[in-house]
């Protein structure tokens, strides 16, 4: 199975390059950029085969089975549904679009190709942690859960290059658009996504050398009724912390660092607090992108069900009320 890669940035050596070396029958085949010198440098760097100076080149090469979508944000419904087009199954980055209309424009897409796979890229949900956090509930019998917190924050160097989506909202960078999936895919696993009442508590800017915009800290607590609440932090500008913290009728489930083990070389840890006291439970060093690729692979082989496109649909459509909340104390939180 060949994957075409759209794209040369930073994330497609450690997302898609190194680990399909540990999956089978499944690897790099084309890369493609805008910049023709790029996608040759990691060609021959990685021995991928071929190379394209255009997106286009690697969709339309007939040798291709799967695209990997790593371009920047507010290219991904364009490309993916070029890949789409020419009958491709798709691994895109996440977030896989910057609004609603986007994402259902692939759900439409798609429900003409039925025997194609689109999955967003949000590789730590591949890891057991979801599995063993919900198998620690029902054991310690937990009971109902009450509130679901992330914090991911990181100091992330002002641009050092011209032209990176990173730091522009319209184009899909800032904190917000670059980590909300990290909180609201295990809040709509854990307690599903309802509606509910959104207060944005910070949403704090910044303007680029080149001019964008884009979001440095956002914080935002969601309440679904009275039972139940949930919180996010997202920073550019405090020091590292990556928490998702679950608060149950009788106890309390921390998972510190859940970004950390992302390559594979550490273990994560669950604390769980109940009326047994804490006690931590470690998980052995498992790769997010390795097991991510491997759960696509198993799909289009037939051997696992996969993720629906439904759920991208339910985090788009959340995402796409946060985006048009207005709180007139604050300015618009981001600015696409």
């Amino acid at each position: 199975m060949n994957i075409g890669i759209l794209g040369t940035g930073l994330v497609v050596p450690q997302a898609i390059i190194q680990p399909c070396q540990f999956v089978k029958n499944i690897k790099p085949y084309a890369i493609g950029s805008n910049d023709g010198d790029r996608s040759k440098l990691l060609a021959e760097e990685f021995g991928i085969p071929k190379h394209y100076a255009s997106y286009d080149d690697v969709i339309s090469d007939p040798d291709v089975d799967v695209v990997y979508v790593a371009c920047a944000t507010n290219l991904h419904t364009y490309w993916v549904l070029e890949a789409i087009k020419n009958d491709k199954h798709v691994l895109v980055e996440k977030p896989i679009t910057l609004n609603l209309n986007e994402a259902e424009s692939i759900q439409k897409s798609l429900a003409n190709k039925k025997n194609l796979y689109v999955l967003e890229a949000i590789m730590m949900q591949h890891h057991p942690w979801q599995t063993k956090t919900l198998e620690l509930v029902e054991e310690y019998e937990l009971g109902s859960l009450n509130e679901f917190n992330t914090t991911f924050t990181f100091n992330l160097p002002a641009p050092s290059y011209e032209g990176s989506y990173r730091y522009s909202d319209q184009r899909g960078g800032g904190c917000y658009f670059d980590n909300y999936p990290y909180w609201m895919q295990p809040l709509q696993k854990f307690k599903g996504i309802k509606e509910g009442k959104i207060d944005i508590i910070k949403s704090l800017n910044t303007t680029s050398p080149d001019g964008d915009i884009y979001c440095n800290t956002f914080e935002i607590t969601v309440e679904y009724d009275s039972n139940f609440k949930s919180s996010f932090l997202s920073s550019y500008q405090e020091n590292y912390k990556a928490i998702h913290e679950f608060i149950f009728d009788n106890g309390k489930l921390k998972i510190r660092n859940f970004s950390r083990p992302c390559y594979g070389n550490q273990k994560l840890v669950i604390e769980l607090y109940s009326n047994k006291g804490r006690e931590r439970f470690f998980l052995e060093p498992e790769n997010y992108y390795l097991n991510q690729i491997q759960h696509f692979y198993d799909v289009l082989s037939g051997t696992k069900n996969s993720i629906p496109f439904q759920k991208t649909i339910e985090r788009s459509a959340f995402s796409q009320r946060i985006m048009d909340y207005n709180n007139p104390n604050i300015s618009a939180p981001l600015s696409c």
